[in-house]
């Protein structure tokens, strides 16, 4: 009944007809009725739309980006069981990684979303560690031509 005080409008007109219907119900269940009765078609097929363009954004942490391809997923394909809403969302998550690390994610075949996501923090930190080292070599090899010109 509180539950009923947040609600508007048609909502709260068809919360009070599911209640009266069914006395004995829980809030979870008045909320699953809420989502049948206004959440259509269209908007499945736009959620499943959002989560097919889903990509890492630049400057996007691997973590977030995961969070997100999640819930996105969660929202896309509600009615689907757990195994094909955990084959879509690791498909999607490695599909939408960074250029730089997706390759190499993907060659170690993650199983799970879960293992996906490890393994692309783990590439992640190779990269940087090879980038790092890469900005280095310029500044050695400078040095050492700075030295032999200098022997010269």
């Amino acid at each position: 009944p509180v539950f009923l005080t947040f609600l508007v409008g048609n909502a709260r007109d068809r919360a009070e007809v599911f209640l009266n219907t069914n006395p004995i119900a829980t809030v979870d269940q008045l909320v699953a009725d809420l989502k049948a009765t206004f959440e259509n078609e269209l908007t499945g097929k736009l959620k499943e739309a959002q989560f097919s363009r889903c990509r890492q954004e630049r400057g996007e942490s691997i973590e977030t980006y995961f969070n997100r391809v999640r819930l996105l997923a969660a929202q896309a394909f509600r009615a689907d069981s757990s195994e094909v809403m955990e084959k879509r969302s690791r498909e999607a998550f490695l599909n939408g990684l960074d250029d730089s690390i997706r390759y190499n994610v993907k060659d170690k075949d993650p199983k799970t979303c879960r293992e996906a996501f490890d393994e692309a923090i783990r590439q992640d930190i190779l990269r940087d560690g090879t980038a790092a080292s890469q900005q280095y070599l310029p500044t050695v090899a400078l040095l050492e031509e700075m030295r032999s010109m200098k022997q010269e």
